[in-house]
């Protein structure tokens, strides 16, 4: 999905903040993968895209409210899905003397399920698994 670097920088926000890590430089996806601002339009272990939440073919639109940061790998699994759908990576949680430990990352199959619309941009921002349950 073509980006301005001005709508990459606001859907980077929407990124979980992680404590103790530099919030302009990780974030983590809804899902839980680490993602890395440098790291936009990359398949490398921490790169990201912007992809529209609910999408186009099933009535999404390129507002910013439907717009999310999410992990390359992510993106792929999700595909055009849309209230069911599968994630593929997720966090290990191993974090050594407060740094990152090689293979965060790991293979995490995930089946979300949407209990609502996506919701609003103001409401978004940290909460999106609030909105989903995994099966």
């Amino acid at each position: 999905m073509y980006t301005t670097e001005e709508t990459q920088k606001k859907v980077w926000e929407k990124g979980t903040v992680i404590e103790g890590f530099d919030p302009y430089i990780w974030r983590k996806d809804f899902a839980g993968a680490w993602i890395r601002k440098d790291l936009y339009g990359t398949t490398d272990d921490y790169g990201w895209n912007v992809t529209a939440f609910q999408p186009y073919r099933l009535g999404g639109t390129s507002s910013e409210d439907n717009l999310i940061p999410i992990h390359w790998k992510n993106e792929v699994e999700k595909g055009d899905n849309y209230r069911i759908f599968r994630t593929s990576i997720s966090n290990n949680g191993k974090i050594v003397n407060g740094k990152i430990e090689v293979g965060c990352n790991v293979e995490y199959g995930q089946i979300w399920e949407i209990d609502k619309q996506i919701p609003k941009k103001e409401d978004f921002l940290g909460k999106i698994k609030s909105f989903f349950k995994i099966k």
